[in-house]
């Protein structure tokens, strides 16, 4: 008996699950070949690309999933994501724009423009951004703290302090001393508490930075959002 496209579409959310994204990849295709092209499996088979590898498919898949919907701001970044990957600089900076313009009062999009904006080297407008979001979200600890890390590479040591200690005060971490260092872009986990100094990165694993990056947000709304950008970011390294 054939499967039916809503049987592939399943099969390959499975196979995405199950780390097998090149047959995942394949089970979409199919689905689509039957149905036609639909949003949610335009979109799961660019995520499935992204995944294993094939960025420029992913990359053609986003551009007509947001010919479909151009003002998506979650299409726009998680194409910034797949831009990223492939050092495309001002394509990914382009999409993150465009989503900060469509939900200019969401904390999470100015968070992840300044992750991005950190990766390509401009560290003042990282800052900004930064700035912006935990004028959004006073009880964003992760942009205090990422600010900090910000700060500290521009020599700002004083700075880095401050932000330091105000994202310790809204929420203290500590890392396991068990863990190995895990293998992380340069935007740095969450560091151990360390009063008397500047901090040192956490030995975290990126699923176990993405857990608590993500509950920092006091929304759930934004917690899922900027989880989501940065777990696409770390599963297509």
């Amino acid at each position: 008996m054939s499967q039916t496209p809503p049987d592939l579409h399943h099969e390959g959310i499975k196979l995405a699950r199950e780390g097998e994204y090149q047959k995942a990849v394949a089970a979409f295709t199919r689905a689509i070949d039957a149905t036609g092209t639909t949003p949610e499996l335009l979109y799961d088979r660019a995520k499935a690309l992204s995944k294993s590898g094939d960025l420029a498919a992913a990359l053609a898949d986003f551009n007509s999933l947001i010919d479909i919907a151009p003002d998506n701001a979650h299409y726009l970044s998680e194409r910034a994501v797949v831009h990223l990957l492939m050092n495309n600089r001002d394509e990914s900076l382009s999409d993150l724009d465009l989503a900060v313009e469509l939900e200019p009062e969401k904390a999470y999009r100015y968070a992840s423009r300044a992750f991005i904006k950190d990766r390509f080297g401009d560290l003042q407008g990282a800052i900004e951004d930064y700035e912006k979001a935990i004028s959004l979200d006073p009880e964003d600890a992760i942009s205090y703290n990422n600010k900090g890390l910000v700060e500290e590479k521009m020599g700002y040591q004083e700075r880095a302090k401050k932000s330091f200690a105000r994202a310790d005060n809204l929420d203290p971490v500590k890392a396991p001393e068990s863990k190995k260092p895990a293998d992380l872009p340069e935007i740095k986990p969450n560091p151990v508490k360390e009063k008397s100094q500047l901090r040192e990165p956490a030995k975290l694993t990126p699923s176990e930075y993405i857990r608590q990056l993500t509950s920092i947000f006091t929304s759930p709304e934004d917690r899922a959002s900027f989880g989501n950008f940065l777990k696409n970011f770390f599963r297509s390294k």
